[in-house]
C-alpha cells in the first residue's frame, strides 16, 4: 500500500511540476468527480486499523497518512477542498507532530 501510495505522489508531483514549468495546461477536475473523491476521503481520513494490534501497527498507519496527506497537499490547488477537509488534515499533523515530541520527551527523560 505504502509504495502505491509513494507511486501516485510521485506522479501528482510530476504533474504539478510540469504545470508550473508550462509544459502543461492547467487541469481542472471535474468538480462531480473532485466532490465525490472529497467525501469518500473525509469519511476514512485518517486511516486507522479497526482493531488496536500493536504500536507498529500504528507507525505503518501513520506513515500512510503522512503519504496520503502529502498528496492531498499537492493536490490541493486543483481540487477545491472545503475547509472542514483541510481542518481534518491539519488535526492529523498536529496529532502526529505532538505524539513525536510526546515521545522524545519520555526518550529523552
Amino acid at each position: 500500500m505504502l509504495n502505491i501510495l509513494r507511486s501516485i505522489d510521485l506522479v501528482v508531483a510530476f504533474f504539478i511540476h510540469r504545470i508550473q514549468q508550462g509544459h502543461l495546461e492547467s487541469p481542472l477536475l471535474d468538480q462531480s468527480f473532485s466532490s465525490v473523491l472529497l467525501k469518500k476521503l473525509l469519511v476514512v481520513f485518517p486511516l486507522s486499523p479497526m482493531h488496536h494490534l500493536s504500536e507498529k501497527d500504528d507507525d505503518r498507519y501513520i506513515i500512510l497518512n503522512i503519504v496520503i496527506t502529502e498528496i492531498f497537499m499537492h493536490l490541493s490547488e486543483w481540487i477545491c477542498p472545503p475547509a472542514v477537509l483541510f481542518e481534518k488534515f491539519l488535526t492529523f499533523v498536529e496529532y502526529v507532530l505532538l505524539e513525536k515530541v510526546c515521545f522524545l520527551c519520555v526518550n529523552t527523560s
